[in-house]
């Protein structure tokens, strides 16, 4: 149900861990990894391949529907913010 009203309604976000509904447009994860962004590791992981399908790659996994992963990303977050806060006040 909740796929069928994210594809109507382009206000309606549907994140997942193989793939979203953004913005009506239905897509899985890219399947590169962006490993130079600071919360790769945190919001998404690369899947690794099954030993049965020839090693073909699989899509990134986004992580924040757990628990643990979304805290650590907003422990990130409010860390990064702090380091920014003391920055601008040392100048």
């Amino acid at each position: 149900d909740a796929l069928a009203k994210a594809r109507m309604h382009p206000n309606l976000s549907l994140f997942a861990a193989d793939g979203a509904v953004l913005g009506t447009v239905e897509r899985d994860w890219r399947n590169d990894e962006q490993m130079v962004h600071v919360l790769h590791g945190i919001s998404v992981t690369k899947k690794v391949p099954d030993a049965g399908v020839d090693g073909i790659s699989k899509n990134c996994e986004f992580l924040l529907g757990d628990f643990k992963h979304f805290g650590a990303f907003l422990a990130q977050q409010l860390s990064r913010s702090d380091d920014e806060m003391v920055s601008v006040h040392a100048t």
